[in-house]
């Protein structure tokens, strides 16, 4: 707000020119925070201007010794980060208490519940079992009484085959009888009376032969009737063990449910200030004063001997594919644009944090392609997370001057390197793109960077 107010007030008031990029957000996202904190502190006189509107609209107590910077403010800043930090902890910790407390409450109803369950379950199950057992001894007994009946059929049949014989016998005696009737009239009375004495015989017979017929159905269906209680018993005590599984079942994924703890998420760190160091790359050296940028791009108008690589059948140049080809050329030398990278890809962690993956994944690279890396970051200053000279081969390191800005250096790089050499350029700025392509070298844009150094994360 205060950069835009001060760029519309007649006369216009200077804006830091690192405040170019974010000036024109209408929110300030979180990636872009680390590049006002760094103005912030680079520039005094602009931090007063804030400081200004600030009292006037009244904020917190952090904010104002950020801005106003008393003695002891960064001791003070840092007290009240710490109670911040502690409170939420806490509050985070009572909220996760009462959370578990929830869950164990709601876990203990349900162990109880299913306790309850398991123990009617059990009580069904050894009465079951009781019916069970009952009628096992009532099948056995009916299993006696059937065979006793069985037996008495066997006597019943013997019976009745033994009357059929005697009835056979009956009327062959009553046919000889008969006969003799004929032939005497004495003998016929008797001959009759013994006839009439068969037939009683062979009626008592058959309605003996018909009693054992009765007995023998009244003994299959009383087995059939012992047959079906039993299937109903197993039956039974079969349904009520599935439920004591399912209720078991269901009490171990409840417990095992209610043991589950949230994982809180990382702790971000903040970016650490800005260092107003000497003007030094990677060896340390002080470098050389850096030309207007007018003489600049004089300088690069007046080169054009170089020409881009061409890509081989069927690659685009946006693709992955192209970036991965040219890094592959031998003795290539790969110009990056620093945090035109590290803002894209790793944009919410702190400025230090994105420089030292950068050189990481550069080296990486290096290792894998051979191709020369060299990083160009804004501003003048050498800070103390990179790591030493020397300890990564075939990467290199360097920050603007204070008037210069990253775009400028890394097209006056592609200048300063031999015309026989190849170099890629990599920014997803289009006037760096488009200017190295002008100079005859390549370009390649940041997430074709990114896809090379196998690095998203």
């Amino acid at each position: 707000m205060v950069a835009r107010v001060s760029r519309q007030v007649r006369p216009p008031l200077d804006v830091p020119k690192g405040l170019a990029p974010v000036i024109r957000f209408a929110k300030l996202p979180p990636s872009a925070r680390p590049v006002v904190r760094r103005v912030l502190d680079a520039d005094p006189g602009f931090r007063a201007r804030v400081a200004l509107l600030a009292d006037e609209v009244g904020v917190a107590r952090g904010p104002w010794l950020y801005l106003h910077r008393p003695p002891g403010w960064a001791g003070e800043l840092a007290g009240l980060i710490r109670e911040v930090a502690g409170d939420e902890a806490s509050a985070a910790a009572r909220r996760d208490d009462r959370s578990l407390r929830r869950r164990l409450a709601g876990a203990e109803e349900a162990v109880g519940r299913l306790e309850e369950a398991l123990a009617a379950a059990r009580l069904e199950a050894s009465r079951r079992t009781d019916e069970l057992a009952a009628e096992r001894r009532a099948r056995k007994e009916a299993e006696a009484e059937l065979e006793g009946l069985h037996r008495r059929v066997a006597s019943a049949e013997a019976e009745r085959e033994a009357a059929r014989r005697k009835e056979a016998v009956a009327r062959a005696e009553l046919g000889e009888a008969a006969a003799k009737a004929a032939a005497a009239e004495q003998a016929a009375g008797a001959g009759v009376a013994l006839g009439v004495r068969h037939t009683a015989e062979l009626r008592a017979w058959r309605s003996r032969a018909e009693a054992a017929e009765a007995v023998l159905g009244e003994a299959l269906q009383a087995s059939a009737r012992r047959d079906g209680l039993v299937a109903e018993a197993v039956s039974r005590a079969t349904q009520a063990a599935a439920a004591v599984g399912d209720a078991l079942a269901l009490a171990s994924r409840e417990l095992d449910a209610g043991t589950a703890r949230p994982d809180p998420g990382p702790v971000i760190p903040p970016a650490p200030p800005a260092d107003d160091t000497a003007d030094t790359g990677a060896t340390g050296a002080p470098r050389s004063p850096t030309p207007p940028r007018a003489h600049r791009r004089a300088a690069r108008r007046r080169v054009g001997t170089r020409q881009p690589l061409a890509l081989p059948a069927a690659v685009f140049d946006d693709s992955p594919e192209a970036a991965d080809h040219l890094v592959r050329v031998p003795g290539m030398l790969v110009l990056v644009d620093g945090y035109n990278v590290t803002l894209s890809a790793w944009g919410e962690l702190p400025i230090a944090v994105q420089r030292s993956r950068l050189v990481a994944a550069c080296a990486e690279l290096n290792a894998r392609t051979g191709a020369e890396v060299l990083i160009v970051f804004d501003g003048a200053e050498e800070p103390g997370d990179l790591p030493p000279p020397g300890s990564r081969i075939g990467v290199r390191w360097r920050f603007t001057s204070p008037e210069v800005e990253a775009d400028d250096e890394l097209l006056d790089l592609v200048v300063a390197a031999e015309a026989t050499r190849p170099v890629v350029v990599a920014s997803s700025d289009r006037r760096v793109r488009d200017g190295a392509r002008g100079l005859g070298a390549n370009a390649i844009s940041t997430p074709q960077l990114l896809a090379v150094l196998r690095r998203w994360s």
